[in-house]
């Protein structure tokens, strides 16, 4: 009787370590996150995939100075580009009130654009702008940012389209995404190698073990989703229409105007009718403008067919300031109409 009492007292010891171990180690997750998160003001690009949505901090309107908020997705044009620093500059200097908030991420997909869809409507910006080229819609792999592994965040959750979750995911994908928003291991990953300069002195297990569920991070590999857009095939069928009207649905519930530009890149290959299609689909919408810049692109000032030169960085701020300016002038001229009545 006693070593039986002996030996529950011992397991109920070794029950409650684990416990406290497994909750200390969660916790710990969030403080150090907690602590590392950044304003969009001082810090204007993210660079890590879809971790600057789970790190970056929308300033309030107050901070602000209740400019109009404007949150840029985009790819790696707006993301490593000045694009975003140059429009802000224009606007600072004709004292526009508006503040660009810079989200992009590289190689973004359609897909990749729901997710961060679902979570920056909850900020209720005056507009939000997304840059499109032929990469947009490129479907492999669909996320290209990690952008999946804040689907099952309660903010996005409760904004994405239930058909989105049953479409995508089986038993394995839901649950290594799923994995990722109470355990916020990979998403301090990137802090440890890049903001304590660890990345060459942590052992490779260590890296892999800190990745966990899914080795995209390792070592020697890097961030394999982050590929150039040069390097994808288009998808074809009818998948990149379906996701492109949920991505508006969740705008159009959400009363936040958007902006789609198809942007400065030609690539190689004739996107034709499909083009003509998501024009289509985001003409049809009172919420939506499209806009295509394609003309002004050139060999001499793009020479990797997407990314504009030093020289031409600030000719194409000023392009898509221009058209921001535009758009939002025409969405509040809408409002007041609205609100004026026939």
């Amino acid at each position: 009787m006693i070593e039986d009492n002996r030996e529950k007292r011992l397991r109920n010891r070794i029950f409650w370590t684990a416990l406290t171990i497994a909750f200390m180690t969660i916790s710990s997750g969030f403080i150090v996150e907690n602590g590392f998160n950044y304003s969009l003001l001082t810090y204007p690009g993210i660079k890590f995939g879809s971790y600057g949505f789970q790190l970056a901090q929308i300033p309030s309107r107050e901070q602000l100075g209740n400019k109009k908020l404007v949150i840029l997705l985009g790819n790696s044009v707006y993301q490593y580009n000045d694009i975003p620093k140059y429009m802000q500059g224009i606007a600072d200097e004709l004292n526009a009130p508006v503040a660009f908030m810079n989200m992009a991420q590289i190689a973004s997909t359609i897909y990749d654009y729901l997710a961060q869809a679902a979570k920056i409507v909850n900020w209720h910006p005056d507009m939000v702008v997304i840059c499109m080229n032929e990469g947009t819609f490129s479907f492999d792999p669909r996320f290209k940012t990690d952008s999946d592994q804040i689907v099952f965040d309660p903010e996005v959750l409760k904004n994405m389209p239930a058909s989105f979750y049953f479409r995508y995911f089986n038993y394995n994908t839901a649950v290594e995404c799923a994995l990722s928003t109470p355990i916020p291991l990979k998403r301090i990953d990137p802090l440890i190698r890049y903001n304590f300069r660890l990345y060459h002195l942590l052992p490779e297990w260590f890296l892999k073990w800190l990745s966990y569920p899914n080795d995209v991070n390792s070592k020697m590999r890097g961030n394999i989703k982050a590929i150039q857009m040069t390097q994808l095939e288009k998808s074809t069928g009818e998948e990149k229409f379906i996701v492109l009207r949920e991505v508006l649905d969740i705008f159009q519930e959400h009363r936040v105007p958007v902006l789609f530009i198809w942007q400065e890149a030609r690539q190689s290959g004739d996107f034709g009718v499909e083009y003509e299609t998501i024009k289509d689909i985001i003409q049809s919408r009172n919420n939506a403008l499209f806009a295509d810049l394609t003309s002004y692109w050139n060999k001499e000032t793009f020479v990797d067919t997407i990314h504009p030169n030093q020289q031409e960085e600030p000719r194409y701020a000023v392009r898509h300031y221009l058209l921001i300016s535009k758009a939002l002038a025409f969405f509040e001229d809408k409002d007041r109409k609205k609100e004026q009545g026939p």
